[in-house]
């Protein structure tokens, strides 16, 4: 499908001479390039596209929108970061959104948008699936295909969540079909069921539906009773995984003697689980420490927002509970990208490089001294984090971005060292390319090894003394 893109856009985007023109905004858009390029066109100064990379790789993509992410955040342009993440992704629609939402942006002015070509809010190809004829419409697997995408099963590990999402695209479908077999029954020869075909007696108005099915059932359970020549009768319950005894829990019994649907109700919450459990698959950091801290007795909140900077640490900070005991700071990372065009600056010998090298770091050690003051008015005991290197594919972008987060770790540990504060040494404890998800992000490995380097520095380090401990625990 190829979705429309206003008229007044396509012209917008010539009037840009980009390098490369946008005959396909679903592809063209995908690896940011060419949208950092957009961007370049009104901020020259602040981008710089030599930090841009040129390829369709997934670690391509996601450097090129954590750079655009982090830019748009810094100049306050409001653009849906769901908008760019399905744009990365090449979801249907998205790009043409993302550059109607830029246009109106950047010129103050909207585009039309033709009514026939009205997109889904979950970047999904149905509407366009729905303006076909029947026998035209995509199959299940092919719907499948089309709107869970390749890049989304590497960035986001999680398999409850594909499996939910595939789930759901697996009902539309049958939805459809059986909306398409009710449409045409000559066509597929549809019967009427033995169901359908039966005589049904009208609902009584004093009873809805839930007390109908639940006398219903009763009697008939009564009368399978009264059939029965034994003495006694033991009924069990249809599920097997569940065996609860009245006697043990009274008071989760209504008047009645059914289990009451209430979520305070322990009987009803196991019943729930065991007949919904599905493996949890590969959860976030957040999500392994709290139920870490459920096992402790306390909770865990993040604060933390995709894109932001070490500048917004004030903002941060207005999300954590009043009652919070202890903060965990893993900032920086955004920045050093933000930095990375300027190792692309060309000097003419070493010590040029080092005064480059010099200009960041006082920069970064400026940003981070103060944003640990405003952490340190708080008054709460704080553990501050290193960054990990980058787990780059290309062996050039290691080599130069490794020193360069040497120099800006330095100044973590320096400051911390100064206020007594404890640090996780990210830096070391990532050791194995299974720790990243992908170039610059952690894997399900990497958040386990997070969560136990957070609770052995909350056992073992004492708060009150204000000594500086490096920490970092590696898996055995």
């Amino acid at each position: 499908m190829v979705a429309r893109t206003p008229r007044e856009i396509l012209r917008w985007l010539e009037s840009l001479y980009l390098t490369y023109p946008v005959a396909v905004p679903r592809w063209d858009l995908a690896n940011g390039f060419t949208y950092g390029e957009i961007l370049h066109a009104y901020f020259g100064k602040d981008i710089n596209m030599f930090c841009f990379i040129n390829g369709r790789s997934l670690n391509a993509r996601l450097l090129n929108w954590a750079l655009i992410k982090q830019f748009l955040v810094k100049k306050n342009l409001s653009v849906p970061i769901h908008i760019m993440d399905a744009t990365l992704h090449a979801k249907d629609g998205a790009a043409e959104e993302l550059l109607e939402h830029t246009y109106q942006l950047l010129t103050n002015k909207k585009a039309f948008i033709d009514p026939p070509y009205e997109r889904d809010d979950d970047f999904s190809d149905h509407p366009y699936q729905q303006s076909l004829d029947y026998f035209e419409q995509a199959s299940a697997a092919k719907a499948l295909k089309n709107n869970i995408k390749v890049t989304e099963l590497m960035t986001d590990p999680s398999y409850a969540y594909h499996a939910k999402k595939s789930q759901a695209i697996l009902d539309q479908a049958r939805a459809d079909r059986q909306a398409i077999r009710a449409a045409n029954p000559e066509r597929f020869c549809a019967k009427r069921t033995l169901a359908e075909k039966c005589l049904r007696q009208p609902l009584r108005a004093e009873l809805n539906p839930q007390e109908w099915y639940t006398k219903s059932f009763d009697s008939r359970s009564r009368s399978a009773a009264s059939l029965s020549n034994k003495s006694s009768v033991k009924h069990h319950s249809r599920h097997g995984s569940v065996d609860v005894s009245k006697k043990d829990y009274p008071q989760q019994y209504n008047d009645q003697g059914f289990i009451e649907a209430n979520e305070n109700n322990a009987i009803y919450r196991e019943i729930i689980l065991r007949q919904h459990a599905v493996p949890l698959g590969n959860p976030s950091i957040i999500d392994q420490l709290q139920l870490k801290g459920k096992e402790r007795g306390w909770n865990a909140t993040l604060a933390a927002v995709d894109g932001h900077s070490i500048s917004h640490i004030s903002t941060q900070l207005t999300k954590i509970p009043s009652d919070t005991t202890h903060l965990f700071i893993s900032i920086g990372g955004n920045d050093a990208l933000s930095y990375m065009q300027r190792l692309n600056t060309p000097v003419q010998n070493l010590g040029e490089g080092l005064i480059v090298f010099n200009e960041i770091k006082k920069e970064f050690e400026n940003d981070y001294i103060e944003m640990l003051k405003h952490v340190s008015e708080r008054n709460i005991p704080t553990t501050v984090c290193t960054m990990y290197n980058p787990n780059f594919d290309n062996p050039e972008q290691k080599k130069m971005c490794e020193p360069a987060l040497s120099v800006l770790n330095d100044v973590i540990i320096r400051e911390a060292t100064k206020l007594g504060i404890p640090v996780i040494d990210f830096r070391t404890i990532f050791n194995d390319p299974l720790d990243y998800a992908n170039a610059i992000e952690p894997d399900v490995q990497g958040g386990v090894k997070i969560v136990e380097n957070i609770l052995y520095v909350m056992d073992n380090h004492q708060f009150n003394k204000n000594i500086c401990s490096i920490y970092a625990k590696l898996n055995k």
